[in-house]
């Protein structure tokens, strides 16, 4: 009887399962671009070739148990089998999806990060994504791939995945804080494209624009409205339990494209 019951449930998962497949074909099957060539989205993107090529998507990871590369022959794929449940562990897959990831750009390609919904799976690989590689908030990651897919919704055991991936993160200053050195108070040094050396200040002279910087809200606002205008760049790496610490390590940034630290200046305040 027990075995009746359990044959009966998979057929109709079944059935459920190819009727939200047929939906996400007709409906969602269009890669969303969460930034350059990183794509996210359900099946039906995974199953739109067309669309795949025409985005220069040459890598596509799936992330579930139920599904196969549809296209083995036109795109790279990685699978990972994993369950959308509150109790599987996505932690464990992070390093090699990211270099899946990485792997596709370097190439000069594109990447499909994709579940069955394209809402809780993928979704999470893409935030934690973000927030290793781009120095992200689990607020800012989320928000902005929601910008871009407001449907998403990843497991409340993912949520707390993510929570718990965000601490490290912090204390060890991969989230970078950006403020213009220009407008720091007693910085009195003209900051060009090719100064080179190692200086120092007293921390308590620095203030912005006439505020002290206390917390990392403080400096995340401030980034928000200098990193689209300014050259000229300091990070603030250094970040600990909410507190600066007492010295804190700036790179200075000599250009407008990501921060490379093997190639910028540095300052060191104490």
């Amino acid at each position: 009887m027990a075995q009746m019951e359990d044959t009966y449930r998979e057929k109709v998962a079944a059935l459920v399962q190819a009727f939200y497949a047929t939906k996400y074909v007709k409906e969602d099957s269009v890669p969303c671009q969460i930034e350059e060539a990183l794509f996210l989205g359900s099946l039906g993107a995974a199953l739109n070739k067309d669309a795949l090529k025409s985005l220069n998507i040459t890598h596509i990871l799936i992330m579930a148990n139920t599904l196969n590369p549809a296209y083995p022959n036109d795109f790279v794929y990685k699978k990972i089998q994993v369950a959308d449940r509150v109790e599987t562990d996505l932690t464990q897959h992070f390093d090699e999806c990211f270099d899946f990831i990485d792997e596709a750009k370097m190439m000069g390609g594109g990447v499909l990060v994709h579940c069955f919904a394209g809402k809780s799976r993928s979704v999470t690989i893409v935030v934690a994504y973000l927030m290793k590689k781009r120095g992200m908030s689990l607020s800012q990651a989320l928000q902005l791939v929601k910008n871009k897919r407001p449907q998403v919704a990843p497991n409340a055991g993912f949520m707390s995945q993510l929570q718990n991936f965000e601490r490290p993160l912090r204390v060890n200053g991969a989230r970078c804080l950006l403020i213009t050195a220009f407008l720091m108070q007693g910085m009195k040094m003209e900051i060009t494209s090719n100064w080179r050396g190692l200086h120092t200040v007293p921390q308590k002279d620095y203030d912005l624009m006439g505020q002290k910087i206390k917390n990392r809200r403080d400096c995340e606002e401030m980034s928000n409205k200098c990193w689209a205008k300014m050259m000229f760049v300091i990070i603030f790496e250094q970040f600990y339990s909410g507190m600066w610490l007492d010295t804190i390590v700036i790179y200075h940034k000599t250009a407008t494209a990501e921060v490379a630290k093997s190639k910028c200046d540095l300052l060191r305040i104490s």
